[in-house]
């Protein structure tokens, strides 16, 4: 998903809001018309009081529909609806170390708020290896505004992709399937756009499945043929989280009424 982050030579997470060529900036780059967000930045405690700047940021950002994507904690995410309350926010790694008890207010409290959870698998889940009983509560209230992410700000993170995305399976797992769908992929299509995947994504599964490349693993589809896998996905087949496998290895058989594609 490709964002607009306002950092560029000589501007930087600590100076971009107070600096007098920002707007002219994200407004050169926003007329490419290819960003679907702007962010991810930051903004410090007492920045959003210092920086007339953050208005015209927050207007771009609310002309066109799109996100701003904002790492900060509560104070700072406040002081931006306040200056819009039209305006929609992610908010990065979810306040990074802020308690879910900050998060539930804040989701209350201003509806177009979601967070995306990426730095906070550690703090999901406890010494013992369960979800922690508080964060569990407020991941299945607000189900609809919570989204994963991995944060790969530096190339080094790529290389540990994998392990990244396994910590936010691993507490995953522990929620309904509905709540764990929905924060594993729904929620970010509705915010970013599908990617053309909504047709394959929305099947009804018949029981939750968490799928690594190469191992085998039973997902019965309804009325779903191996033809029609291999034309939507041009070869490819992707679970909900993204992992990919090629169409020639589907089986098909039929199943109680239905067809059943073996992976």
């Amino acid at each position: 998903v490709p964002e607009l982050r306002p950092y560029h030579g000589q501007v930087h997470s600590a100076n971009w809001h107070n600096d007098k060529g920002i707007i002219a900036y994200l407004e050169s780059r926003l007329a490419a018309n290819t960003y679907k967000g702007i962010g991810e930045f930051h903004l410090y405690p007492g920045a959003e009081k210092l920086a007339p700047s953050l208005n015209k940021v927050v207007a771009l950002a609310v002309a066109r529909d799109i996100p701003l994507h904002v790492h900060a904690g509560a104070e700072p995410v406040r002081k931006l609806f306040e200056l819009d309350p039209n305006l929609t926010v992610l908010w990065a790694h979810a306040g990074m170390s802020t308690l879910p008890d900050v998060i539930g207010p804040m989701m209350e409290a201003y509806p177009r708020l979601s967070a995306e959870l990426s730095f906070r698998a550690e703090d999901i889940t406890d010494a013992k290896g369960d979800i922690d009983p508080a964060w569990r509560s407020l991941l299945i209230r607000y189900k609809d505004r919570f989204m994963i992410g991995s944060d790969t700000f530096e190339n080094e993170r790529w290389a540990s992709y994998s392990d990244l995305i396994e910590s936010h399976r691993f507490w995953l797992r522990m929620l309904p399937p509905d709540v764990a769908r929905t924060i594993a992929f729904d929620n970010a299509a509705r915010m970013f756009g599908d990617g053309g995947w909504a047709a394959l994504a929305n099947l009804n599964f018949r029981k939750r499945f968490w799928i690594r490349p190469r191992l085998a693993e039973e997902v019965s589809l309804p009325i779903v043929d191996t033809a029609f896998a291999q034309e939507f996905c041009q070869g490819r087949v992707l679970d909900h989280f993204g992992n990919s496998f090629n169409a020639g290895f589907f089986a098909q058989r039929r199943h109680g009424g239905r067809e059943r594609l073996t992976l």
